[in-house]
């Protein structure tokens, strides 16, 4: 014959309850550690050079190309274009927009500003000064970084260890 406390179980699983709801309450652990693989999701944005509706960006003006191409330091003394001007020319975007961001965390947020002045124009399209600049949306979450961060919110939160090597395998 088995036998069952009811009483016993109903503790272990109110105190369970009690622990995850308090660790749902801060969440500044996991977001502290999501900053790295946030950021990486970042530069793969614009990398790939395309918005959250997974349309290509808008390249260059006919004339930001004519200034990179003549600028002093773009070519060499033979007169052939140095291969920093060429990379230059191949990104519409710099990576510094995400380099020189800021990514704050809370016990309910997790927040990247960017200390760029002109990359809200490029986010949300716009005017700087004289020129016109495209919307080039690169702060966004991905789906894929989602996912995978979604998943270790659910492991911190259940009180099993989170593995953040999935996030990082994702990205």
């Amino acid at each position: 014959m088995i036998t069952f406390d009811a009483r016993a179980a109903e503790k272990a699983i109110v105190k369970e309850l009690n622990m995850m709801s308090a660790r749902g309450r801060n969440m500044k652990p996991i977001f502290r550690s999501l900053r790295k693989p946030l950021r990486t999701s970042l530069y793969g944005i614009i990398d790939s050079q395309k918005d959250s509706n997974g349309r290509k960006w808008p390249g260059r003006s006919a004339a930001s190309i004519a200034r990179i191409k003549n600028a002093r330091k773009s070519r060499t003394k033979s007169g052939r274009l140095r291969k920093a001007a060429e990379r230059k020319l191949g990104s519409s975007l710099s990576k510094r927009m995400v380099g020189d961001s800021k990514v704050t965390v809370g016990k309910d947020f997790i927040k990247v500003t960017s200390n760029i002045p002109f990359s809200g124009v490029h986010q949300s399209g716009g005017r700087n000064g004289n020129a016109s600049i495209p919307k080039r949306e690169f702060f966004y979450i991905t789906d894929k970084f989602l996912k995978a961060s979604a998943k270790v919110m659910v492991e911190h939160v259940a009180g099993t260890r989170p593995r953040l090597a999935r996030i990082r395998g994702l990205l």
